[in-house]
C-alpha cells in the first residue's frame, strides 16, 4: 500500500505502525500486531505481574496475623454481634 493509512469497512491498516485495527461500531475492537510486538507486550505483562506482589510485600501494612488467629478474631466479633 502506498498510503500510510488505508481504511476498509472492517478496520484500518496503519503502515507506519505495521498493524491492522479492526473496528466495531466505529470504535477500535481488536488489532493484528507483529509477533515481536506481542512478545514485548507479554514480557511487560509478566514483569508487571511479578512486580505487583513484590511491591505489596515490601510495603508493610501493619502487623501480620496468622490465618487461624484472624479467623478466631472474626468468630469472636460475630459472637459479640449476635449477643448484642
Amino acid at each position: 500500500m502506498t498510503t500510510p493509512t488505508a481504511g476498509t469497512e472492517m478496520g484500518t491498516w496503519n503502515a507506519s505502525a505495521g498493524m491492522y485495527t479492526f473496528s466495531e461500531y466505529g470504535k477500535p475492537a481488536a488489532a493484528l500486531i507483529p509477533t515481536s510486538e506481542l512478545e514485548e507486550l507479554q514480557r511487560l505483562q509478566v514483569e508487571a505481574d511479578v512486580a505487583e506482589p513484590r511491591a505489596r510485600e515490601a510495603a508493610s501494612s501493619g502487623p501480620s496475623m496468622a490465618h487461624d488467629e484472624f479467623m478466631a478474631q472474626l468468630e469472636e466479633e460475630d459472637r459479640r454481634e449476635v449477643a448484642s
